[in-house]
Order: structure tokens, then sequence, then C-alpha cells
């Protein structure tokens, strides 16, 4: 019971949205302590409308969850199933790697920036210049990471892959984490990591048993990863500007008020003060398609906003781009969210369909602050998976037609 929570949608989101409530409730100031932060925002009617959302949101997330779904999984893997994953990992891998080549042209074209970027306070500064400098649909391959981690993920862990391709997945998946972290640390990327953390242990959680001691330590494993990236991408600026050892009490305080003031609590306040604002209108100016198709929509120019943090929870997103309308968008979003973690069990016989809430599992963590479902992180990495889903049926027909 309590395994099967662990990965539950509906449970996953009612505590996070609950929680940054809680939070922006008592650790946002009235006056922020920080530069960039916004002053705290009280709104009854943006907040019960954000209500409002979250609950249709849930309750969509709990229908879909009910959908009747066939319990009968392949105990005995044939090899040809394995190897057809495998393949497709490398494969992905490769796309992968060319995306994150040309996502770091500038640095390969600039080699002096390498060392720039061993200088306390540089590292937010240079992943922004990374970021300004990426071509969409070729560096946005890079994303693809997402869907090779899954597959590793889930060749790791099953208890009856055979031990040769579990030793194989493992050490590939370990290389693999490797890459994640040098982008994730040098490039300003924290979240990349995360996501790569939540994909093995939304694997780890469906294909193996559990223990409590697990469970705490992925906890604090995660929670230290955030202090830590922050720490280095926002903590060294301020050390280095003030000259201060970046262990002090000082940085570490700063640290704390960063995460407090320009994150968790202010993307509650942001959206709060979105939910005040008349709705864009552009359906798509919070999504991947905003640059393509020239939106120029910004909901920071929403009365009431001050700061210069503009992650905000997604339900929010929703209403600046399709006001009301969102609704059917919290419906159709949160139900597709229950059925795939319905479908989720299939990957005890590597069928496609339990890969799909693996690549979902993150994207209920970030939505708290992003559009993740509408963004390169999660279309890119569904899509390939999509096409190998494809692949995977084709086989599976021209293997029934020899027959």
């Amino acid at each position: 019971m309590v395994k099967r929570f662990l990965t539950h949608p509906g449970v996953i989101v009612a505590v996070l949205f609950l929680g940054q409530f809680a939070f922006w409730f008592f650790f946002m100031p009235e006056q922020p302590t920080i530069k960039s932060a916004s002053p705290r925002y009280d709104s009854s009617s943006a907040l019960l409308q954000w209500a409002v959302f979250f609950i249709i949101f849930e309750a969509s997330i709990i229908l879909g969850t009910l959908i009747p779904v066939s319990q009968k999984y392949r105990v005995a893997l044939q090899e040809g199933h394995i190897r057809f994953w495998w393949r497709w990992a490398l494969i992905i891998m490769s796309f992968a790697l060319l995306g994150e080549l040309v996502y770091i042209r500038t640095f390969l074209q600039n080699p002096e920036l390498f060392s720039e970027l061993l200088t306390p306070g540089n590292l937010a500064a240079l992943g922004e210049l990374a970021r300004s400098e990426r071509r969409v649909g070729i560096s946005s391959l890079n994303n693809l990471f997402l869907l090779s981690t899954a597959i590793l993920a889930v060749l790791s862990f099953h208890p009856h892959v055979p031990k040769p391709w579990v030793s194989r997945a493992r050490w590939w998946l370990a290389g693999l984490g490797l890459a994640v972290v040098l982008h994730a640390f040098f490039l300003a990327a924290r979240m990349f990591f995360v996501y790569y953390l939540l994909v093995i242990l939304a694997a780890y959680f469906i294909l193996q048993k559990v223990s409590t001691r697990l469970i705490f330590y992925a906890l604090i494993t995660l929670a230290a990863l955030i202090w830590i990236g922050e720490l280095f991408r926002s903590g060294a600026a301020f050390a280095k500007s003030n000259q201060l050892p970046l262990i002090s009490p000082e940085v570490q305080v700063y640290t704390w008020e960063r995460l407090a003031q320009g994150y968790f609590a202010a993307d509650f306040n942001n959206t709060l003060i979105m939910m005040s604002c008349n709705p864009s209108m552009q359906l798509w100016s919070t999504t991947m398609l905003a640059g393509p198709l020239g939106i120029q929509a910004y909901y920071d120019q929403c009365p009431g906003w001050q700061g210069v943090d503009g992650t905000v929870n997604v339900l929010a997103l929703w209403w600046y781009d399709w006001g009301w309308t969102s609704i059917v968008v919290a419906i159709v979003t949160g139900f597709v969210l229950g059925a795939l973690y319905k479908l989720r069990l299939a990957v005890y016989h590597l069928r496609p369909e339990g890969f799909y809430f693996l690549l979902a599992f993150p994207g209920l963590f970030s939505i708290l602050r992003i559009n993740f479902f509408f963004l390169t992180i999660w279309v890119l990495p569904f899509l390939f998976l999509a096409l190998v889903h494809l692949t995977y049926l084709i086989r599976i027909s021209l293997k029934g037609t020899k027959q």
C-alpha cells in the first residue's frame, strides 16, 4: 500500500501543492529580505480560484486512475525484448549527445570559457549564456536523456532481467548520470539531475521492494541536491561579492532566503499574482511553442508583479494562457496522468505503455514551478517513446505474421 502511494500522482500532487501553499503561508515575508524578490501578495479571491482549480485537477487525476487495465503481465522475459530496449537506449543516448554538443557549442568554440566555469559565482551567468545560444530543435535533443534514463533504470531494476544485462545497464546508467551531473553543475541546470534521480526512483519503486530507510535516504538526497545546487548557483555569487567563505553561516542563510523567497514560497506568491491577472488567452505563451510562434505575452507584466523570478505553479500558467477554459486543460492533463499511472506496471514485461509514466513522474514535481508537460523536457522524450512504441507494435505484428 505504501509503495503504491510513493508514485501515485494524486498523492504526490496533493502533498506538493498543499505543501507549497503552506510554505508560502508560513515563510513568505511581507517585505523581501533579498534583492529581486517580491513582497508577499495576499488575495482571497485568487486563493479561492487556485483552490477550485486544484480540486478539479486532483479529482481528474483520481478519475484517471480508475480506468480498467488488464493486470496480466509476463514474468519470464525474452532475450529479444531486452535487446530491443537496449538498442533503443543507445540510439536515444546518441541523439541526446548530439543535442548536448550543440547546446555547449559556445564553450567548444571558446575553450577559455571552461576555466571560467570553475570561478566561484560564474555558474549561473555561464549557464544562461549556454541557454541563450541554444538552437531550438537540435540542442533540445539533450532532453532525451530522460528516456534513456527510464529504459536503463528498468533494465537495472527489473527482477527478471538476467544479471549480465543488469550489470551492463547499471554501468551505462551511472555513466549517463555522470554526464547529467556535469551538465547540471557547470551549466546551472540542477533540475536535470533531479529529473534523472526521480525517473530512477520511480522505476525502483515500481519494480523493487521499497524500505522506509530507502525512502528517507531518497528524500535527504533530493533535499541535499537542491540545497547544494542553489549554494553553488546563487550562494557562491553572494559569497564572492561579500568576500565570504562558501560555508559561512551568512552564505547558508542567504541560500535559504533565496530558496524560500526566490523559489518555494515565491512560486506560490507568483501564482496568486497571476490568478489575479487577466488571462492573455495566447494559449501557448508558457509552452515550448511561444518562441517559434512569436508570442509576445509576458506574464511578468501582471499588476503586482515585482520580482524577477518567473517560476509559477502550473495552474496559474494554464489560467494565464487559457482563462477559464484552462479547467478543460486541467481535466485532460489530470486524467491522462492518472491513466499513465494505471499503466505503469506494464514495465514488468517491458511494454512501452509503462515507460510513459516514468517520463511523467518528474513532471509531478516540476509543475510546482513550470509548465512541464508542454515543454521540450517532456514533449521530445514522449514523442521518441511514441516512435519506439510504434516500432515495438510493428515488431510484434511481424512476429505474429511469421508464426
